[in-house]
């Protein structure tokens, strides 16, 4: 058993990503957002990668060195899936094959004991590096999770509403660490001067990131589109029970006119094509989504610049829970036409669609 200043860093680095594993599961079964289960996933093998690199040396086991070569293929793995599941809420399919090659390429090559070695540090502590064959495989993997991370960071940063620019600059400096600073220091070789330099800056990075993803679930569906209108309208009325903005930014038209034409358009399409209520209305650069109430006469009226499976989702659990909590508040309504009586409408929103960013 050899306790290095290596070993103790390896362990010391795992720490970072243990704790975010922790944290970003715990957020997964609390919220059930698919992107913090990903998220935990990637921190999970992260975590395990830096345990298995300290155990090599610790024991100066081939074996665990092994193990953390072979990690490379889950990191990558994940962290390519969480890209996508971030910006679009669907799989890239081209990149996972070119992932899936180069890992069958490692898995080929990660058995051969000929492509590590023995180093010594000049303190004299022993390691064990990996030959450039097998390195230029990891580096390719590598080279895919820092295009996918960084990328993410300009992303964030360029559309997020100011309610995150802060959690976004924290983000993008935990990315400065682990995804240049990382790579750079071992670019420059300066681990095979001082024992595993490039870990500290990649435990940095990682705990900045895991902090800001796990403490901002608005950041996994800030890409895959963008909300910036909710109306509830009475059908047989045409009159807006609540009329909600999340993007001021956008051109919005009068509440009363929106509520009629999406009212005179679904009465339109009913009397003449008789195929049902109308559930997407798609426009060129938005889209509008909509549920009809099953027991009232109510339309819940959704304008996205995209369909989700998340926004879909909220929808219809906001629809169940309004017409729920306010049954005899629409009832009354069809005698006054009385609107306050919807007036802590924002607080269901705010229950159903918590993860909807305002700009």
């Amino acid at each position: 058993m050899v306790f290095t200043i290596e070993v103790m860093i390896y362990f010391i680095s795992a720490a970072p990503g243990a704790f975010g594993t922790i944290f970003l599961f715990y957020q997964y079964f609390r919220l059930r957002y698919k992107h913090f289960f990903i998220c935990a996933l990637t921190y999970l093998s992260l975590t395990s990668w830096e345990v298995s690199k300290g155990l090599a040396i610790l024991f100066f086991s081939f074996t665990y060195a092994i193990l953390s070569v072979i990690l490379w293929i889950p990191i990558t793995f994940s962290v390519a899936l969480l890209y996508d599941v971030m910006t679009r809420e669907s799989v890239e399919t081209g990149k996972m094959m070119l992932i899936s090659f180069l890992s069958a390429v490692l898995l080929f090559l990660c058995f051969d004991l000929r492509y590590y070695y023995q180093f010594l540090y000049p303190n004299g502590d022993p390691s064990i590096f990996i030959q450039d064959t097998l390195l230029s495989v990891i580096l390719g993997l590598v080279l895919i999770i820092m295009v996918s991370v960084i990328y993410l960071g300009i992303k964030f940063w360029r559309n997020a509403p100011e309610e995150l620019k802060n959690w976004i600059y924290l983000a993008n400096v935990g990315i400065l660490f682990q995804q240049i600073m990382a790579p750079l220091v071992t670019a420059l070789k300066i681990n095979q001067s001082i024992p595993a330099f490039s870990d500290i800056f990649f435990a940095i990075g990682t705990l900045l990131m895991g902090v800001v993803y796990a403490k901002q679930p608005k950041l996994g569906f800030l890409l895959p589109f963008k909300a910036s209108r909710l109306v509830i309208i009475e059908r047989d009325k045409s009159i807006p029970l609540y009329d909600h903005i999340w993007n001021k930014k956008d051109f919005l038209i009068d509440e009363n006119l929106f509520s009629g034409m999406i009212s005179a358009l679904g009465h339109f399409v009913k009397e003449t094509i008789q195929k049902g209520n109308i559930k997407e209305i798609q426009l060129e650069e938005s889209l509008v989504i909509l549920k009809q109430s099953d027991r009232l006469h109510v339309v819940f009226v959704l304008l996205a610049t995209k369909s989700s499976a998340s926004l879909r989702s909220a929808l219809n659990l906001f629809a169940d829970v309004f017409t729920k909590k306010y049954r005899n508040e629409i009832d009354q309504f069809q005698k006054t036409a009385d609107v306050n009586l919807f007036k802590d409408t924002p607080k269901v929103i705010d229950e159903c669609f918590p993860f909807i960013p305002y700009y």
